[in-house]
């Protein structure tokens, strides 16, 4: 828990489903209690998570939209895992976009 943030989100942030179901899993187990998933096929706790495991397109849809600006506000810690997306200029858009928009 972060003390001067207790009802703060970490985001973890992975490029493909396949990635995300896995750490998904990884995640759930230890913390179950905190866990949400979002992609376009499946959303579980994705807005009142503290842990939200999720793919660039999705967070960058929750950060740009007026109706989720709340949580937004709430989102303390970003991991981004396969970051070096960001060459591949399909989905390189996206990563580039959520590091300006954080």
């Amino acid at each position: 828990r972060d003390a001067a943030c207790p009802d703060g989100v970490l985001v973890f942030v992975a490029p493909t489903k396949a990635l995300i179901n896995q750490i998904a899993a990884q995640v759930y187990g230890t913390y179950h209690a905190h866990f949400g998933i979002l992609t376009d096929a499946y959303r579980y706790r994705a807005l009142s998570a503290r842990i939200l495991v999720t793919v660039p397109e999705c967070l960058e849809e929750l950060l740009l939209s007026p109706a989720h600006r709340a949580w937004a506000q709430r989102l303390r810690y970003l991991v981004l895992d396969e970051v070096h997306c960001i060459a591949y200029p399909a989905a390189g858009r996206v990563w580039e976009h959520l590091l300006l928009l954080r």
